[in-house]
């Protein structure tokens, strides 16, 4: 029954990273998109067609939302195929890789089976690793190795975590575990597992080492895939653990504060990704209409944060600087990129009409906040220095 768990429709991406392996340079680009857009599809019809085991064991119980976020994750990989091919240095591995680790990410969203999610995590682990090693100069190599230690004890905790979830329940599907349980040793152990995956600090300095040292075709990946299958995960096994709302809160006031003092565009955004992450575990702490709140505003998170990580690496390619102490009229004759930030940023802030704002509505109408006023307050500072901050 195991090896049937390991049979999802993320399967069928990672096989075509071996194909695409031995494709000739004429024909690689259009054996890239061809491949990618038949493991789509593929993974489309056979979800309503077929009859395997795996589609009765969704993270999610709604169809949609997996068709959701399954399509987000695979416009991302084919948005970075062309920036892949404008990249004068390209490594031509670095295509199958990401397919592996795509595949990995989608694999998770399809398997409610613990220990197949740590094995699809440790494939992510190790081609994110083998991404990062791929330029071969010397910082590549200190920011992959630390990638590699901090995912390594997110790992072996999660499996500690599995292994006496067995012992314990006697099976490996998982369900919701109790409110701040922090006598449940298997809970606590895949919890900071996957706070660990999360960036949470202090356990953040792999977010900002690993996505400054890749292209930004590969950073666009790893900021979509890596903290938001974990944050998928812990909305399925943790929500309503006011805990989260804590650590949720400082990992946002650490986020904000170094994104505002920084100079550098791209750490910068990794710092704004962490504040963001912060948001997502207050969201996920509270509990209440989680599908309604978190998700939403994860799905947010999925369509902003490459937006603003496209525009950025597109003025950083622009004036050829990456402080923005150096650059002036930032966004003197690219006003599209101009708009589109604004539009992310808007979203984030919760302007009304948007999906930032339909998930903070629906979060101050939770009975929560009828007990804790003044948290509302504090997710509007978060968002207004967020604001701050990138534009200024």
């Amino acid at each position: 029954m195991m090896f049937y768990n390991l049979l999802t429709p993320g399967i069928f991406l990672m096989l075509a990273s071996i194909p695409l392996s031995f494709v000739s340079k004429k024909f690689y680009k259009y054996a890239t998109v061809i491949l990618l857009l038949l493991s789509y599809s593929v993974l489309c019809v056979g979800a309503n067609t077929w009859d395997f085991y795996w589609y009765e064991q969704f993270l999610f119980s709604d169809e949609r939302i997996l068709f959701i976020l399954t399509s987000i994750f695979f416009s991302i990989l084919l948005i970075s195929i062309p920036i892949f091919f404008s990249d004068k240095k390209r490594i031509p591995q670095n295509m199958p890789l990401l397919f592996i680790y795509v595949g990995a990410t989608t694999s998770i969203l399809f398997t409610k089976n613990l220990l197949c999610i740590v094995f699809f995590l440790e494939i992510m682990m190790v081609s994110a690793t083998l991404l990062i090693f791929s330029k071969k100069d010397e910082l590549s190599k200190a920011e992959g190795l630390n990638y590699f230690r901090f995912h390594i004890l997110g790992g072996t905790l999660l499996l500690i975590g599995v292994i006496s979830y067995y012992l314990k329940y006697n099976t490996f599907e998982f369900s919701l575990f109790d409110k701040d349980n922090f006598y449940d040793f298997s809970a606590i152990c895949i919890l900071v597992g996957l706070l660990i995956n999360f960036a949470v600090p202090p356990f953040s300095s792999w977010l900002l080492g690993g996505y400054m040292v890749v292209p930004s075709y590969i950073g666009l990946i790893f900021a979509v895939c890596t903290t938001k299958i974990s944050a998928l995960l812990m909305m399925q096994l943790f929500a309503g653990w006011n805990s989260l709302i804590f650590i949720g809160i400082l990992t946002s006031i650490y986020g904000v504060i170094y994104s505002i003092i920084e100079n550098n565009i791209r750490r910068m955004i990794l710092y704004f990704i962490i504040a963001e992450l912060g948001v997502i575990l207050i969201f996920i702490g509270i509990g209440e209409k989680v599908m309604s709140t978190a998700l939403i505003f994860i799905i947010n998170d999925l369509l902003c944060i490459p937006t603003i990580l496209c525009a950025a690496n597109f003025i950083i390619h622009f004036f050829k600087k990456e402080k923005l102490s150096e650059i002036k009229k930032t966004f003197s004759g690219t006003k599209l990129v101009l708009f589109l930030i604004s539009m992310s940023l808007f979203s984030i802030a919760s302007l009304p009409f948007t999906l930032g704002y339909i998930s903070k509505k629906y979060l101050h109408s939770t009975e929560y906040f009828s007990k804790a006023h003044w948290l509302p307050h504090v997710l509007d500072l978060l968002c207004g220095g967020i604001v701050f901050a990138i534009c200024f």
